[in-house]
Protein backbone atom coordinates (compact mmCIF):
# COMPACT_ATOMS: atom_id res chain seq x y z
CA UNK A 1 0.00 0.00 0.00
CA UNK A 2 1.06 3.43 -0.49
CA UNK A 3 0.02 6.85 0.70
CA UNK A 4 -0.32 9.72 -1.57
CA UNK A 5 -1.27 13.21 0.53
CA UNK A 6 -2.45 10.83 3.44
CA UNK A 7 -5.10 9.15 1.63
CA UNK A 8 -4.63 5.04 1.90
CA UNK A 9 -4.37 4.01 -1.76
CA UNK A 10 -3.44 1.20 -3.10
CA UNK A 11 -1.63 0.66 -7.35
CA UNK A 12 -3.40 -2.24 -9.31
CA UNK A 13 -1.33 -3.94 -11.94
CA UNK A 14 -1.72 -7.08 -14.16
CA UNK A 15 0.76 -9.36 -13.24
CA UNK A 16 1.46 -9.47 -16.97
CA UNK A 17 1.01 -5.72 -17.66
CA UNK A 18 2.85 -3.95 -14.83
CA UNK A 19 3.59 -0.78 -17.20
CA UNK A 20 -0.12 -0.26 -15.95
CA UNK A 21 -1.08 1.28 -13.25
CA UNK A 22 -4.84 1.68 -11.78
CA UNK A 23 -4.79 3.67 -8.16
CA UNK A 24 -7.80 2.52 -5.81
CA UNK A 25 -8.48 3.99 -2.70
CA UNK A 26 -8.53 1.00 0.38
CA UNK A 27 -10.77 1.94 3.20
CA UNK A 28 -11.16 -1.52 5.73
CA UNK A 29 -10.33 -3.41 3.07
CA UNK A 30 -12.66 -1.74 0.62
CA UNK A 31 -11.56 -1.10 -2.70
CA UNK A 32 -13.17 2.53 -4.46
CA UNK A 33 -12.63 5.13 -6.67
CA UNK A 34 -9.46 6.43 -6.24
CA UNK A 35 -11.04 10.39 -5.70
CA UNK A 36 -13.63 9.43 -3.14
CA UNK A 37 -13.76 10.95 0.13
CA UNK A 38 -12.27 8.61 2.98
CA UNK A 39 -14.04 10.72 5.09
CA UNK A 40 -17.45 10.39 3.61
CA UNK A 41 -16.77 6.71 2.92
CA UNK A 42 -16.31 5.79 6.35
CA UNK A 43 -19.57 8.12 7.79
CA UNK A 44 -21.94 5.58 5.49
CA UNK A 45 -22.98 3.89 8.23
CA UNK A 46 -24.22 6.88 10.39
CA UNK A 47 -26.23 8.38 7.42
CA UNK A 48 -30.09 9.10 8.30
CA UNK A 49 -32.43 7.10 6.75
CA UNK A 50 -36.53 8.39 6.54
CA UNK A 51 -39.04 5.41 6.28
CA UNK A 52 -39.89 6.39 3.12
CA UNK A 53 -36.38 6.09 1.39
CA UNK A 54 -35.72 3.13 -0.72
CA UNK A 55 -31.76 1.66 -0.78
CA UNK A 56 -30.77 0.41 -4.41
CA UNK A 57 -27.52 -2.02 -4.37
CA UNK A 58 -25.65 -3.69 -6.79
CA UNK A 59 -21.69 -4.65 -7.49
CA UNK A 60 -19.62 -1.80 -9.83
CA UNK A 61 -20.41 -2.41 -13.73
CA UNK A 62 -18.40 0.43 -15.00
CA UNK A 63 -19.77 2.97 -13.17
CA UNK A 64 -16.80 4.73 -11.54
CA UNK A 65 -18.44 8.50 -11.86
CA UNK A 66 -19.80 8.52 -8.94
CA UNK A 67 -18.37 11.50 -6.89
CA UNK A 68 -20.29 14.77 -7.41
CA UNK A 69 -18.43 18.10 -8.30
CA UNK A 70 -17.62 19.47 -4.72
CA UNK A 71 -14.31 21.12 -3.90
CA UNK A 72 -13.65 18.56 -1.60
CA UNK A 73 -13.75 15.98 -4.61
CA UNK A 74 -11.98 17.93 -7.25
CA UNK A 75 -9.48 18.90 -4.42
CA UNK A 76 -8.47 15.39 -3.55
CA UNK A 77 -8.56 14.98 -7.65
CA UNK A 78 -5.75 17.16 -7.76
CA UNK A 79 -4.14 16.15 -5.33
CA UNK A 80 -3.65 12.55 -6.52
CA UNK A 81 -2.36 13.64 -9.79
CA UNK A 82 -0.15 16.53 -8.41
CA UNK A 83 2.81 14.00 -7.44
CA UNK A 84 3.18 12.85 -11.19
CA UNK A 85 4.79 14.53 -13.97
CA UNK A 86 3.82 14.70 -17.94
CA UNK A 87 6.26 14.96 -20.37
CA UNK A 88 6.93 14.93 -24.62
CA UNK A 89 3.09 15.38 -24.88
CA UNK A 90 2.73 15.19 -28.54
CA UNK A 91 -0.84 16.11 -28.32
CA UNK A 92 -2.67 18.00 -25.60
CA UNK A 93 -4.56 16.29 -22.88
CA UNK A 94 -8.23 16.59 -24.12
CA UNK A 95 -8.53 18.29 -20.93
CA UNK A 96 -6.97 19.19 -17.33
CA UNK A 97 -5.85 16.34 -15.21
CA UNK A 98 -6.54 18.47 -12.21
CA UNK A 99 -10.45 19.50 -13.56
CA UNK A 100 -13.36 18.26 -14.68
CA UNK A 101 -14.03 17.15 -18.91
CA UNK A 102 -16.28 19.02 -21.16
CA UNK A 103 -19.76 18.89 -20.16
CA UNK A 104 -19.39 17.15 -17.27
CA UNK A 105 -20.54 16.83 -13.53
CA UNK A 106 -18.41 14.51 -12.13
CA UNK A 107 -14.50 14.54 -11.73
CA UNK A 108 -12.00 12.50 -13.21
CA UNK A 109 -12.87 8.93 -12.02
CA UNK A 110 -10.43 6.50 -13.53
CA UNK A 111 -6.59 6.85 -13.79
CA UNK A 112 -4.56 4.28 -15.44
CA UNK A 113 -0.74 4.83 -15.86
CA UNK A 114 0.21 3.87 -19.11
CA UNK A 115 3.18 3.99 -21.74
CA UNK A 116 2.50 5.41 -24.75
CA UNK A 117 3.94 5.44 -28.14
CA UNK A 118 4.05 9.30 -28.47
CA UNK A 119 5.19 9.91 -24.59
CA UNK A 120 8.64 9.38 -23.36
CA UNK A 121 7.81 9.36 -20.04
CA UNK A 122 4.63 7.16 -17.98
CA UNK A 123 1.83 9.67 -17.56
CA UNK A 124 -1.73 9.69 -15.41
CA UNK A 125 -5.10 10.42 -17.55
CA UNK A 126 -8.40 10.46 -15.59
CA UNK A 127 -11.35 10.25 -17.84
CA UNK A 128 -14.97 9.38 -17.06
CA UNK A 129 -16.11 5.71 -17.26
CA UNK A 130 -19.96 5.22 -17.04
CA UNK A 131 -21.88 2.93 -19.05
CA UNK A 132 -25.53 2.16 -18.92
CA UNK A 133 -26.46 -0.68 -16.27
CA UNK A 134 -29.59 -1.57 -14.15
CA UNK A 135 -29.11 0.99 -11.17
CA UNK A 136 -29.79 3.81 -13.16
CA UNK A 137 -32.33 1.94 -14.93
CA UNK A 138 -33.98 0.70 -12.19
CA UNK A 139 -33.76 4.23 -10.33
CA UNK A 140 -35.61 5.77 -12.76
CA UNK A 141 -37.69 3.42 -12.80
CA UNK A 142 -38.76 3.40 -9.31
CA UNK A 143 -38.58 7.36 -9.27
CA UNK A 144 -41.63 7.57 -11.60
CA UNK A 145 -43.62 4.60 -9.25
CA UNK A 146 -42.49 6.39 -6.13
CA UNK A 147 -44.22 10.00 -8.25
CA UNK A 148 -46.46 7.92 -10.11
CA UNK A 149 -45.59 9.93 -13.15
CA UNK A 150 -43.70 9.13 -16.25
CA UNK A 151 -41.90 12.10 -16.14
CA UNK A 152 -38.40 11.69 -15.93
CA UNK A 153 -36.42 13.06 -12.62
CA UNK A 154 -34.27 15.96 -13.30
CA UNK A 155 -30.92 14.21 -11.83
CA UNK A 156 -29.39 11.21 -11.86
CA UNK A 157 -28.62 8.74 -9.53
CA UNK A 158 -25.29 10.49 -8.31
CA UNK A 159 -27.30 12.95 -6.83
CA UNK A 160 -27.99 9.95 -3.68
CA UNK A 161 -25.04 7.87 -3.67
CA UNK A 162 -23.88 7.44 -0.20
CA UNK A 163 -20.54 6.48 -0.80
CA UNK A 164 -19.52 9.80 -1.95
CA UNK A 165 -22.18 12.19 -1.09
CA UNK A 166 -21.76 13.76 2.55
CA UNK A 167 -24.78 13.42 5.01
CA UNK A 168 -25.66 16.89 4.87
CA UNK A 169 -26.19 17.08 1.11
CA UNK A 170 -28.32 13.55 1.73
CA UNK A 171 -30.29 15.08 4.52
CA UNK A 172 -30.58 18.43 1.93
CA UNK A 173 -32.80 16.20 -0.94
CA UNK A 174 -36.71 15.76 -0.59
CA UNK A 175 -38.85 12.85 -0.16
CA UNK A 176 -38.82 9.95 -1.28
CA UNK A 177 -35.36 9.20 -2.08
CA UNK A 178 -33.75 6.60 -3.74
CA UNK A 179 -30.46 5.90 -1.85
CA UNK A 180 -28.06 3.99 -3.54
CA UNK A 181 -24.44 2.77 -3.74
CA UNK A 182 -22.17 -0.70 -4.39
CA UNK A 183 -21.54 -1.48 -1.10
CA UNK A 184 -22.09 -5.03 0.69
CA UNK A 185 -24.69 -5.18 2.85
CA UNK A 186 -22.66 -5.05 6.44
CA UNK A 187 -21.69 -1.32 5.19
CA UNK A 188 -25.09 -0.10 4.61
CA UNK A 189 -26.44 2.71 6.76
CA UNK A 190 -27.09 1.58 9.99
CA UNK A 191 -30.66 2.87 9.95
CA UNK A 192 -31.54 0.69 6.72
CA UNK A 193 -31.98 -2.33 8.85
CA UNK A 194 -33.15 -0.62 11.82
CA UNK A 195 -36.26 1.03 10.11
CA UNK A 196 -36.71 -1.83 7.43
CA UNK A 197 -35.91 -0.07 4.61
CA UNK A 198 -36.67 -1.47 1.36
CA UNK A 199 -33.64 -2.59 -0.82
CA UNK A 200 -33.26 -3.52 -4.21
CA UNK A 201 -30.29 -5.18 -5.27
CA UNK A 202 -29.25 -5.71 -8.81
CA UNK A 203 -27.50 -8.55 -10.40
CA UNK A 204 -25.75 -8.92 -13.43
CA UNK A 205 -23.83 -11.73 -15.59
CA UNK A 206 -20.16 -11.13 -14.40
CA UNK A 207 -18.84 -11.93 -17.72
CA UNK A 208 -21.25 -9.57 -19.27
CA UNK A 209 -20.15 -7.06 -16.52
CA UNK A 210 -16.43 -7.42 -17.04
CA UNK A 211 -16.31 -6.85 -20.69
CA UNK A 212 -19.24 -3.94 -20.35
CA UNK A 213 -16.65 -2.53 -18.33
CA UNK A 214 -13.45 -3.00 -19.81
CA UNK A 215 -14.83 -1.96 -23.45
CA UNK A 216 -16.28 1.69 -21.83
CA UNK A 217 -12.25 1.89 -20.08
CA UNK A 218 -10.43 0.89 -23.75
CA UNK A 219 -13.37 3.94 -25.52
CA UNK A 220 -11.90 6.44 -23.24
CA UNK A 221 -8.48 5.19 -23.88
CA UNK A 222 -8.42 5.39 -27.51
CA UNK A 223 -10.60 8.95 -27.83
CA UNK A 224 -8.33 10.50 -25.03
CA UNK A 225 -5.21 9.89 -26.82
CA UNK A 226 -4.79 7.03 -29.20
CA UNK A 227 -3.39 4.93 -25.96
CA UNK A 228 -4.50 1.64 -24.96
CA UNK A 229 -4.84 -0.43 -21.49
CA UNK A 230 -4.08 -3.85 -20.44
CA UNK A 231 -5.22 -6.69 -22.82
CA UNK A 232 -9.05 -7.92 -21.67
CA UNK A 233 -7.28 -11.48 -20.63
CA UNK A 234 -5.51 -9.45 -17.96
CA UNK A 235 -8.56 -7.32 -16.75
CA UNK A 236 -10.58 -10.62 -16.81
CA UNK A 237 -7.87 -11.46 -13.80
CA UNK A 238 -7.96 -8.28 -12.07
CA UNK A 239 -11.74 -8.46 -12.05
CA UNK A 240 -12.02 -12.16 -11.03
CA UNK A 241 -9.23 -11.70 -8.21
CA UNK A 242 -11.19 -8.58 -7.00
CA UNK A 243 -8.69 -6.34 -7.28
CA UNK A 244 -10.86 -3.67 -9.01
CA UNK A 245 -13.02 -0.63 -7.15
CA UNK A 246 -15.28 -2.71 -4.89
CA UNK A 247 -13.68 -6.05 -5.00
CA UNK A 248 -14.63 -9.25 -6.14
CA UNK A 249 -18.27 -9.51 -7.81
CA UNK A 250 -18.36 -13.25 -6.33
CA UNK A 251 -17.80 -12.13 -2.55
CA UNK A 252 -20.09 -9.14 -2.96
CA UNK A 253 -22.96 -11.04 -4.24
CA UNK A 254 -22.53 -14.03 -2.08
CA UNK A 255 -22.22 -11.33 0.52
CA UNK A 256 -26.11 -10.26 -0.21
CA UNK A 257 -27.24 -13.69 -0.20
CA UNK A 258 -26.08 -14.21 3.38
CA UNK A 259 -27.21 -11.16 4.79
CA UNK A 260 -30.40 -11.83 2.61
CA UNK A 261 -30.51 -15.73 4.31
CA UNK A 262 -29.99 -13.78 7.96
CA UNK A 263 -32.64 -10.87 7.59
CA UNK A 264 -35.75 -12.80 6.20
CA UNK A 265 -37.75 -10.26 7.71
CA UNK A 266 -36.69 -7.22 5.80
CA UNK A 267 -37.93 -6.27 2.37
CA UNK A 268 -35.35 -7.48 -0.19
CA UNK A 269 -36.04 -7.69 -4.05
CA UNK A 270 -33.46 -8.76 -6.55
CA UNK A 271 -33.43 -7.99 -10.03
CA UNK A 272 -31.92 -9.10 -12.58
CA UNK A 273 -30.38 -7.00 -15.62
CA UNK A 274 -31.16 -9.90 -18.03
CA UNK A 275 -34.73 -9.82 -17.34
CA UNK A 276 -35.23 -6.11 -17.27
CA UNK A 277 -33.50 -7.04 -21.20
CA UNK A 278 -36.32 -9.60 -22.18
CA UNK A 279 -38.91 -8.49 -19.99
CA UNK A 280 -39.33 -4.56 -18.70
CA UNK A 281 -43.01 -4.80 -18.12
CA UNK A 282 -42.84 -7.76 -15.64
CA UNK A 283 -40.23 -6.27 -14.00
CA UNK A 284 -41.71 -2.99 -13.89
CA UNK A 285 -44.44 -5.00 -12.18
CA UNK A 286 -42.82 -6.36 -9.45
CA UNK A 287 -40.88 -3.68 -8.50
CA UNK A 288 -44.79 -1.47 -8.14
CA UNK A 289 -45.97 -4.37 -5.98
CA UNK A 290 -42.54 -4.59 -4.19
CA UNK A 291 -42.95 -1.10 -2.95
CA UNK A 292 -46.53 -1.39 -2.40
CA UNK A 293 -47.05 1.95 -5.17
CA UNK A 294 -50.53 0.65 -6.42
CA UNK A 295 -49.69 1.86 -9.80
CA UNK A 296 -52.06 -0.07 -12.27
CA UNK A 297 -50.78 -2.29 -14.62
CA UNK A 298 -51.75 0.53 -17.53
CA UNK A 299 -49.19 2.64 -15.53
CA UNK A 300 -46.54 0.03 -15.16
CA UNK A 301 -46.14 -0.30 -19.04
CA UNK A 302 -46.53 3.61 -19.07
CA UNK A 303 -43.09 3.33 -17.46
CA UNK A 304 -41.63 0.60 -19.31
CA UNK A 305 -41.74 2.66 -22.18
CA UNK A 306 -40.90 5.53 -20.71
CA UNK A 307 -37.47 4.10 -19.25
CA UNK A 308 -36.73 2.80 -23.16
CA UNK A 309 -32.79 3.78 -24.10
CA UNK A 310 -33.90 5.63 -26.58
CA UNK A 311 -36.02 7.79 -24.32
CA UNK A 312 -33.82 7.95 -21.21
CA UNK A 313 -30.92 8.74 -23.37
CA UNK A 314 -32.34 11.71 -24.44
CA UNK A 315 -34.26 12.64 -21.05
CA UNK A 316 -30.21 12.60 -19.13
CA UNK A 317 -28.28 14.13 -22.13
CA UNK A 318 -28.19 17.54 -20.78
CA UNK A 319 -27.01 16.01 -17.31
CA UNK A 320 -25.04 13.55 -17.88
CA UNK A 321 -21.53 12.89 -19.06
CA UNK A 322 -20.60 13.77 -22.48
CA UNK A 323 -17.89 11.40 -24.42
CA UNK A 324 -17.01 12.04 -28.08
CA UNK A 325 -20.99 13.11 -28.93
CA UNK A 326 -22.42 10.45 -27.19
CA UNK A 327 -24.06 10.55 -23.27
CA UNK A 328 -21.70 7.86 -21.58
CA UNK A 329 -24.32 6.81 -18.72
CA UNK A 330 -27.09 5.39 -21.52
CA UNK A 331 -25.69 3.22 -23.28
CA UNK A 332 -27.18 0.09 -24.84
CA UNK A 333 -25.75 -2.88 -22.56
CA UNK A 334 -26.19 -6.02 -24.38
CA UNK A 335 -26.95 -9.72 -23.21
CA UNK A 336 -24.23 -12.26 -23.76
CA UNK A 337 -21.69 -10.21 -25.29
CA UNK A 338 -18.80 -11.70 -23.60
CA UNK A 339 -19.50 -14.63 -26.17
CA UNK A 340 -17.66 -12.46 -28.88
CA UNK A 341 -14.70 -11.88 -25.80
CA UNK A 342 -14.23 -14.88 -24.05
CA UNK A 343 -11.58 -17.50 -25.70
CA UNK A 344 -11.88 -21.57 -24.69
CA UNK A 345 -8.93 -20.55 -22.35
CA UNK A 346 -10.92 -17.54 -20.67
CA UNK A 347 -14.18 -19.50 -20.50
CA UNK A 348 -12.22 -22.17 -18.61
CA UNK A 349 -10.37 -20.02 -16.37
CA UNK A 350 -13.55 -18.00 -15.81
CA UNK A 351 -15.43 -20.86 -15.09
CA UNK A 352 -13.49 -22.59 -12.39
CA UNK A 353 -13.28 -19.11 -10.81
CA UNK A 354 -16.76 -19.46 -10.85
CA UNK A 355 -17.81 -23.09 -9.80
CA UNK A 356 -15.24 -22.42 -6.73
CA UNK A 357 -16.98 -18.72 -5.69
CA UNK A 358 -20.48 -19.96 -6.06
CA UNK A 359 -21.00 -23.61 -6.13
CA UNK A 360 -23.26 -23.18 -3.01
CA UNK A 361 -24.90 -20.45 -3.92
CA UNK A 362 -28.79 -19.60 -4.87
CA UNK A 363 -28.13 -18.43 -8.30
CA UNK A 364 -25.38 -20.84 -9.31
CA UNK A 365 -27.08 -22.69 -12.12
CA UNK A 366 -28.10 -18.16 -13.33
CA UNK A 367 -24.62 -17.62 -15.38
CA UNK A 368 -23.26 -20.79 -16.33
Amino acid sequence: MIRIADMPLVKVSPMNAPQFELPVLEVDSVRYPFFYNEDIVRNMPEVTCRDDDVMLCGHIRSDNGDAERDSDNVSRSRRCVSWLSVQSLSQPVPYSLTGYPPKSRHPCCCALTVRSRKCSTRMYRSWAAVVIRGTHWCYEIVNMLLSKSTASVPHTKHDLHVESVDLETLDSRTSPRVLNGHMQFNRLPKQVTEKRVKIIYLLRDPRDVAVSWYQLMEKNFRYRGGLSICPFPDWLKLFCDGELEWGSWFDHVTSWERAMLQHEDHPFLVVHYEDLISDPRREVIRMNEFLGTEADDEFCEEVAAACQFSNMKENKCSITQILNGETIHYNKGHVGSWRSWFTLEMISYFNQVYQKKMRYTRIHSKYM
